[in-house]
């Protein structure tokens, strides 16, 4: 990307900081070829909530990006978003309200989570070493070899790391691990491209594949048609 063709004043103030960030790698965006790499920020999807942003969980309430609500696409787009934020995130807090007072009960104790500080470092060894196999394997492009790849080095995670029940650390490195494989598995298992999912070995649309794929606990993986 080139933007010498405007003017060099107008980009400085306008865009400073990412003028500022730019220099801290020599690069003069006012001059130089900006160097671009195709990125995905959006999760598009994935907890199945109903119209008043409810899941299969009793009291449990999803909002958002990490949600599969129905109003996205193959694509996610900021409007979708402000859409979550406002509707849906009313409509949770209105339904969790009356539901309260319609079934009041004493809130069941949960697990005692203990913290143990030594455990951070390798949290962040995990948490490096996921985040970049996930973006070289299970990134923008990927093909049936680098998924199964990925999925074969964080079942190995298990066998590396001793994970203790009810621990902070440990507890955040086995839900990295767990849905790194959920996205994973889901990833292999759709055999075409779609939106800003691109298999370089399936790169056709496939409509046997304009469904959306359900990952549940205890039970296999399966394709629901989309209404």
């Amino acid at each position: 990307m080139k933007l010498d063709h405007l003017d060099p004043v107008k980009i400085k103030s306008r865009f400073s900081n990412i003028y500022n960030e730019a220099l801290r790698f020599a690069v003069d965006i006012t001059k130089d070829p900006v160097p671009v790499a195709p990125a995905a920020h959006y999760m598009i999807g994935g907890i199945k909530t109903g119209l008043n942003a409810e899941t299969n969980i009793k009291h449990l309430y999803a909002v958002g990006e990490v949600t599969s609500s129905g109003i996205h696409g193959a694509n996610r787009l900021a409007s979708n978003s402000l859409l979550e934020c406002l509707v849906f995130a009313k409509r949770a807090v209105e339904h969790s309200v009356k539901d309260i007072q319609s079934n009041p009960k004493e809130i069941e104790p949960g697990p005692v989570y203990k913290l143990d500080e030594t455990k951070q470092k390798y949290f962040s060894e995990v948490k490096n070493f996921i985040s970049k196999l996930m973006w070289n394997n299970v990134g923008i492009v990927k093909s049936k070899d680098t998924i199964e790849f990925a999925l074969s080095e964080l079942d190995k995670l298990y066998s590396i790391y001793e994970l203790i029940d009810n621990e902070y650390y440990f507890e955040r490195i086995r839900g990295l691990i767990n849905i790194s494989e959920l996205i994973a598995s889901a990833a292999l298992l759709r055999e075409e491209s779609r939106g800003c999912h691109l298999r370089s070995d399936f790169r056709q649309t496939d409509e046997k594949f304009q469904c959306t794929i359900i990952q549940q606990k205890g039970n296999p993986t399966r394709l629901s048609p989309i209404n």
